[in-house]
């Protein structure tokens, strides 16, 4: 008995080749480190200078693209972290150079990265991230601690304990000397008291 062909049949295997083939090819940067808006919290897509949710822009008020492809989110076991900007040479009383006068050349350079850390878990946590030191690290490979908050704005800088209750979030700066050159890296830390820390990796190259 002759059985006729049937063409849905080559269009189902046809379907199917495309979705194997789909599945071998590479993924994008942009799979695994979306953008984040600052202003509503939705992903934008990838080289889009504008949030389609809001219009927020993404660019900076010079027309350039933000160097380190801020603001980026990171989600651990307790805790989310999204690093929302970093700005370098600021001055120790927090003028950037341009605001400074030729006089003030001697005040202390610093670099200042601001953070929104949310907690995850249904616990209220008591956590530090400058207990176990958070590091920033250049691009000659040159590590950095955060400095005391004697040393930068104590009104944005974390405390150095502070409680989360579930599923609330906080905004806060960490404070390193300015490294003078680019920066590569970032390790953030965030350590809860009695528990293993949640350790956050943010390539900035």
């Amino acid at each position: 008995m002759r059985h006729d062909y049937d063409p849905f049949d080559e269009f189902l295997l046809h379907c199917s080749s495309e979705q194997e083939e789909a599945g071998r090819l590479p993924r994008t940067p942009e799979a695994w480190q979306p953008t984040i808006c600052p202003d509503c919290q939705e992903e934008i897509k990838a080289h889009f200078r504008f949030c389609s949710n809001c219009g927020a822009s993404v660019t900076q008020p010079d027309g350039e693209g933000n160097p380190y492809d801020l603001p980026r989110r990171e989600r651990g076991r307790l805790f989310e972290v999204t690093l929302v900007g970093i700005s370098q040479d600021v001055i120790s009383n927090g003028e950037s150079r341009d605001e400074e006068d030729d006089e003030g050349d001697t005040e202390t350079r610093l670099t200042v990265v601001h953070l929104r850390v949310r907690n995850r878990t249904s616990e209220r946590l008591c956590l530090s991230l400058t207990f176990a030191p958070s590091v920033l690290i250049d691009l000659t490979g040159q590590q950095h601690l955060p400095v005391l908050r004697e040393e930068g704005d104590p009104d944005s800088m974390f405390d150095g304990w502070f409680y989360l209750y579930p599923g609330t979030w906080v905004e806060g700066t960490l404070v390193f000397p300015d490294p003078g050159v680019p920066l590569q890296q970032m390790y953030i830390s965030c350590q809860p008291q009695d528990r293993e820390e949640d350790l956050f990796h943010f390539p900035l190259r």
